[in-house]
């Protein structure tokens, strides 16, 4: 018993790579601005399928991403009037995550920034901004034309910079997942986290989803460039926590530790081990129909490696 003591036992965080679902994502919203929904690149975005905005510079539709139809944009074009700072258009969708019982809330797009020309050479600024049922914005995520780097504000409205860029006119996969629950965000862009643990509200704002825009803000007063971000399989999610997975140390023999994991059905896990709780390694990958999945890790050296399960 007293080896046994020595293993230990941690949990993983909420905010990992998602898994297989025991109860499939609830979709608030979803649209690949598509000719068969009836997108019409003749007409702005602003009026089509309940899309609003704020200001009167450009939007639509256009093609730019090969083999995937109309995208939407925001930019190119001028306002009607040299009085505005910037145009913002959205969806509403106007959704309780807890009170629905689903406070994981995903955003998904498609996105590239387009940058200016040479007859029109100034750069702008380019965010996803998200709102709650209060018109209250609760943080965004910036796109700086003009240095190429990306940066987010939350409800404080102070500019926060990450050490992370983008190329211009370059299509990347952009994923927010917001935790409404817990109160955190992050953003998975092109496979790289580039901002992580970051509160959804930092008040006590009501923390729902009223919409996700996407926003151009102009960095040279009355004379906006006529670059653009143009995006595409805009999606909301909602699904509920996982429930935390847990280890139990059913036996040793041998020096070697038979462990049971007990999690949700047909939900994927990943039991790790480690020797100094630092550097982690994978043991066992399993999606138990039942939930629970036992391992005999004959690679053990009893008191030396150290135990956790997380949601793959």
């Amino acid at each position: 018993m007293k080896n046994l003591a020595r293993l230990l036992f941690v949990l993983a965080a909420v905010l990992l790579p998602p898994a297989s679902r025991a109860q499939a994502p609830q979709t608030l919203f979803s649209t690949a601005f598509g000719t068969n929904e009836n997108y019409d690149a003749g007409f702005e975005l602003v009026g089509q399928h309940s899309w609003m905005g704020q200001g009167t510079a450009g939007n639509g539709l256009v093609t730019r991403f090969p083999g995937e139809g109309q995208q939407a944009y925001i930019g190119f074009f001028d306002p009607l009037t040299n009085t505005e700072s910037s145009f913002t258009t959205w969806r509403p969708i106007a959704f309780d995550p807890i009170a629905n019982g689903k406070p994981v809330v995903t955003f998904r797009t498609k996105m590239e920034i387009v940058d200016s020309t040479a007859a029109d050479p100034n750069k702008d600024d380019f965010r996803w901004e998200v709102f709650n049922t209060e018109g209250l914005r609760l943080f965004s995520l910036d796109f700086d034309n003009s240095t190429m780097g990306i940066c987010y504000l939350l409800e404080d409205a102070q500019f926060r910079v990450t050490p992370y860029s983008f190329l211009r006119n370059t299509v990347y996969d952009l994923e927010i997942k917001m935790d409404f629950e817990n109160n955190v965000w992050l953003a998975n862009f092109s496979g790289t986290i580039v901002i992580s643990n970051q509160p959804i509200a930092q008040t006590a704002a009501r923390r729902d989803l009223g919409d996700i825009a996407a926003t151009w803000f102009f960095l040279t007063p009355n004379s906006p460039g006529n670059n653009a971000m143009v995006f595409d399989n805009y999606t909301i999610t909602a699904e509920s926590i996982p429930t935390q997975p847990t280890l139990q140390l059913l036996s040793v023999n041998n020096n070697q530790p038979l462990l049971q994991l007990t999690g949700e059905a047909n939900r994927s896990y990943i039991l790790e081990a480690s020797t100094d709780l630092r550097s982690w390694f994978p043991i066992k990958t399993n999606t138990p129909n039942d939930g629970t999945f036992q391992h005999l890790d004959t690679g053990a050296v009893l008191g030396l490696r150290h135990y956790r399960a997380r949601v793959r």
